[in-house]
């Protein structure tokens, strides 16, 4: 029997449109993103005394790390004691009951460990990573800062030197200097406008007894939060854990804290300071991350305003129109309402009209949504950010602990990429328009003193 001609071309035609129709169902199948958390690779436990303990599984990298997290930052200080979480910091590494001062740092550095810490607005964190074989001996270095740190007034009093100078070298650093008067400047109300480091006078006026009595306050069980990622195994590690700090039973005695926000507006603040060029900074309200869709969409727009070359305010204020020598955004996700930052640097002649090229594109996403090549893009950076920020057991272990701290679930880190790629257009535009005025925004500049 002979087959008609026609006949292939309508067999494979339907083939075609078959693969095609099939590529298009795949392609439309719910992607999977990487979260640190997912279903199945982070455990989660709860001590006796209630510490809370994460750990998740990665063999065969050689390596762990241990990052505990502590929910007390510059936001719980009262302003008298204002920079006591940074100077208590300095002195969780000056001995404990078990550790002279200095034989902490002899065995980290003798494990060949990293070891190191951190204070923010909201928390502050410890953080060590050693080859896998020495988990142990750095897991009871851990535990016994957290639990038995001895705040001695000799320590304290060689400390305070040290934070003062700290101090002073941030207040010669121009972007350093700016940045806190960007915070210390916008809000009206609120912790957040109390620097993290405190000012000369708190520092000066901390004693010994207050640091002590802000540590049995705050570290306890109830805030601290215990992440460790890498080579190990939960079961061979859990009971070391509970071993370490089944004597770590004090209680949590919070004290009435405010944590209303108010925000200042149409602020005009100079600063004459040692510096080459002129440091701008504009300040504008930014959502705090129990809005959990705006900061989404909110960290969509600061990449197509202000992250890499191909960004607007790079391409147009800085290639196009050549007013500024670097430009950046910057929104820090934290507990409390926050601040979206655009920041440049300039020579002085230019500031006025560099001010009026950066309100322009403001006006213009308020305007008009982003294209859909500018959001596939900016999804893309932050989805590469994100995987970048989480290719080492350390950046897995910082970035779902600092999550975990700010919001006490693992839900907004499980969920984050799916929700960043979940962000329309549409919801750019809204959140531009929400909190980005032209109208009543801060602006702050350093410029060169004469």
């Amino acid at each position: 029997m002979r087959i008609p001609r026609h006949f292939y071309f309508v067999f494979f035609t339907l083939i075609i449109i078959y693969i095609f129709g099939c590529s298009v169902v795949f392609r439309e199948r719910p992607r999977m993103y990487f979260s640190v958390w997912q279903e199945g690779k982070m455990k989660e436990f709860e001590l006796d005394n209630g510490m809370k303990v994460f750990i998740r599984e990665n063999p065969g990298t050689k390596t762990v790390a241990i990052d505990a997290w502590v929910r007390t930052g510059s936001i719980n200080e009262p302003p008298s004691l204002n920079g006591i979480s940074h100077f208590l910091e300095h002195m969780l590494f000056k001995g404990t009951k078990k550790y002279k001062p200095g034989e902490i740092d002899r065995i980290v550095e003798g494990l060949g460990a990293v070891w190191n810490a951190a204070t923010s607005e909201d928390y502050t964190h410890f953080y060590l990573s050693v080859a896998s074989p020495y988990f142990t001996p750095c897991l009871d270095v851990m535990a016994e800062v957290l639990k038995n740190s001895v705040i001695d007034p000799n320590e304290v009093e060689r400390e305070r030197l040290v934070i003062l100078e700290e101090y002073r070298r941030k207040q010669d650093n121009p972007a350093g200097f700016l940045f806190e008067k960007v915070y210390m400047k916008s809000y009206t109300r609120g912790p957040y406008k109390y620097p993290v480091l405190g000012t000369p006078e708190t520092i000066q006026a901390i004693t010994a007894e207050d640091i002590r009595q802000y540590y049995l306050q705050y570290y306890t069980p109830e805030t601290v939060t215990l992440v460790i990622v890498g080579d190990v195994k939960a079961e061979e590690i859990l009971p070391e854990i509970k071993k370490r700090f089944a004597d770590f039973t004090r209680k949590h005695k919070p004290t009435s804290t405010d944590y209303t926000t108010e925000y200042a507006f149409n602020l005009r603040e100079r600063y004459e300071r040692p510096a080459g060029d002129v440091y701008m900074a504009m300040s504008f309200p930014a959502p705090g991350i129990d809005r959990v869709d705006d900061v989404c969409a909110m960290d969509v727009l600061s990449v197509i305003l202000g992250e890499g070359r191909s960004s607007r305010l790079y391409r147009i204020v800085k290639e196009q129109k050549q007013l500024v020598s670097s430009i950046d955004v910057s929104y820090a996700t934290q507990r409390l309402d926050s601040l979206f930052v655009i920041s440049a640097t300039l020579n002085p002649d230019k500031l006025q009209k560099a001010e009026k090229a950066i309100i322009t594109e403001i006006k213009r996403i308020r305007r008009q949504k982003p294209s859909r090549r500018e959001l596939k893009k900016a999804k893309r950076m932050i989805t590469n950010s994100y995987y970048f920020a989480t290719e080492t057991n350390a950046g897995q272990a910082g970035i779902f602990g600092y999550y975990y701290n700010l919001t006490g679930s693992v839900e907004f880190e499980k969920k984050y990429l799916e929700r960043i790629n979940a962000v329309s257009a549409e919801a750019v535009q809204e959140v531009a328009r929400k909190y980005l005025s032209p109208d009543s925004y801060n602006l702050f500049y350093v410029q060169p003193r004469p």
